[in-house]
């Protein structure tokens, strides 16, 4: 369930800008967990034209039954209004998103100037052949610090398209403690082809006896909500 539980707009300041509350609450109402909330918030005037919309996605893990409040920003003109902001109107819509993580092991970095190619087995049904992996550690600038750089190549053996993929690159150190994480996206179409591009930047000390651990996390869509409410005057 999916339920705007307020919306309220200020008067209009010096500038005609409103103040805005927006309050969503979303339910799991599904038998999983639900690892990612994508928001769209659309907001229409008082002759029903569309005058904002924001798209935002929220990390969770909601099981059933669970609640999330989500407050979402808008910034808005008083000229939205008839006056008394009683007429505007508020559309929540949101995609609970189930997750496959696949976990593609570690690799030891590159030294400064060296590149190394790894095929990442992925098991995982929606993955086709290996996970390709290009790493290039380019040598020092000149206050010692190297960019270390990534390209992940994936192929979808599924007609799922996966929008918004992400991939988690973790830089480890020697006893295991994190030193750094990257995070890039793509879309990969069914049957196609995604790329995902990473950076990391750091000292040559700090790269040595390092390791980078890689995971792919695929969304899909398990159920899709909305609600919509008209707006309130503040209490101001």
């Amino acid at each position: 369930m999916n339920k705007i539980t307020a919306f309220t707009l200020g008067a209009p300041d010096s500038d005609d800008d409103m103040e805005v509350e927006l309050a969503v609450e979303t339910t799991n109402r599904t038998d999983k967990i639900i690892h990612q909330l994508r928001y769209s918030t659309i907001i229409f005037s008082k002759d029903d034209a569309p005058v904002y919309l924001a798209k935002e996605q929220e990390d969770v893990n909601l099981e059933p039954g669970e609640t999330f409040n989500f407050a979402p920003w808008s910034h808005l003109k008083g000229a939205v209004t008839a006056g008394d902001r009683d007429d505007v109107k508020a559309v929540s819509a949101v995609r609970l998103m189930q997750r496959e993580l696949i976990n593609l092991g570690s690799f030891g970095t590159p030294l400064p100037g060296e590149r190394i190619f790894i095929k990442a087995a992925a098991d995982s049904d929606f993955i086709d052949t290996d996970v390709l992996v290009d790493v290039f550690c380019k040598t020092p600038d000149e206050d010692g610090d190297c960019f270390v750089e990534l390209k992940i190549l994936v192929k979808n053996a599924s007609q799922v398209f996966f929008e918004n993929a992400r991939t988690q690159i973790s830089l480890v150190a020697k006893d295991n403690s994190e030193i750094d994480t990257s995070l890039a996206e793509d879309n990969i179409p069914a049957l196609g082809y995604g790329m995902f591009e990473a950076n990391m930047y750091g000292s040559k000390s700090k790269l040595r006896d390092t390791k980078l651990t890689l995971s792919i996390a695929l969304y899909s869509d398990l159920a899709a909500e909305s609600d919509d409410r008209m707006s309130k005057p503040s209490l101001d």
